[in-house]
């Protein structure tokens, strides 16, 4: 039979682990703003590096420039990202589907992947070759970091595995509460893009020039360009990893305080039935007494 300290220790657990989850939920709705902020925060520096190629472009012979070719028989490097951490539903798993439908889709023969995340990294290990796991940021300030670093482990398999078709999938939210995988195709650069970067207009009559040589410039413009699209992809996977755990704790707290209601009323129950069990007593007790008294 259950008492009713039984019930009261049962209600403390229950509150400890609602504040708990109120306090997570509170955390993500923090991190999402953060990182949805840090990826708007890049238009105006990307908006700069497209301007600069555009100058390059415009002004330059192409033929020679890197990024633009892939090898006769591509090489292909994923970068995908999971979760930082857990608690946050099925978002691993959804990459990891969205993965296999891209590598079918993509007709990808055996990709080399950069994994950040160590959780979807055990999960992939199994089918395909893992180069490299990167642990994602904590916060904001650690987004650079790791693009570089990401941007490092890009050019390395360049020159070892002569990389030469590198995507990245990451999750990004779309409305207030919702997420979806995608996928973003690195190199080789788009060569329409190139186009019509080269074939627009400058914004004034003066024209900017450049002494140094185009190519290195070029190749330095591309690179701030690759740095910027895998801090955007973080910041996106970041804010869409939040959200999934929201969601998650917001499922939990529905059901913590479903359960606190029913354990509420179990412990008023059983303090009732106490109550009402010391009542008798104390009236059987009276009646006895009285009887005793009238013999």
């Amino acid at each position: 039979m259950q008492t009713v300290e039984h019930y009261k220790r049962k209600i403390s657990n229950a509150e400890d682990l609602h504040a708990i989850v109120h306090t997570m939920k509170v955390l993500s709705s923090v991190s999402i703003h953060q990182f949805e902020e840090a990826a708007e925060s890049l238009g105006e520096y990307y908006r700069t590096v497209k301007m600069g190629l555009q100058i390059v472009l415009g002004t330059s012979q192409e033929q020679h420039f890197p990024y633009l070719y892939a090898h006769k028989v591509a090489q292909e490097c994923i970068i995908i990202l999971g979760s930082s951490q857990g608690l946050c539903g099925t978002f691993d798993e959804q990459a990891k589907d969205f993965l296999e439908a891209q590598v079918l889709e993509q007709s990808f023969s055996a990709p080399r992947l950069l994994v950040m995340g160590g959780r979807l990294a055990s999960k992939l290990s199994v089918k395909y070759s893992v180069e490299d796991v990167i642990e994602l940021p904590a916060s904001v300030s650690g987004l650079n970091n790791r693009a570089v670093q990401l941007l490092k482990a890009i050019e390395h398999l360049r020159e070892t595995k002569h990389i030469s078709r590198v995507v990245i999938i990451h999750h990004k939210p779309v409305k207030k509460g919702l997420y979806k995988p995608r996928i973003q195709f690195l190199l080789p650069l788009d060569r329409h893009w190139l186009d019509r970067l080269a074939a627009k207009k400058w914004p004034t009559n003066n024209l900017p020039k450049f002494t140094i040589d185009a190519e290195q410039l070029f190749t330095h413009f591309i690179r701030q360009y690759l740095l910027v699209s895998l801090y955007r992809a973080m910041a996106e996977s970041l804010a869409a990893e939040h959200t999934s755990r929201l969601n998650a704790m917001s499922i939990a707290e529905d059901k913590i305080e479903e359960r606190l209601s029913k354990l509420h009323n179990k412990y008023a129950q059983e303090r009732q039935k106490g109550i009402t069990e010391e009542l008798l007593d104390i009236l059987s007790g009276y009646l006895a007494v009285k009887d005793r008294e009238g013999k």
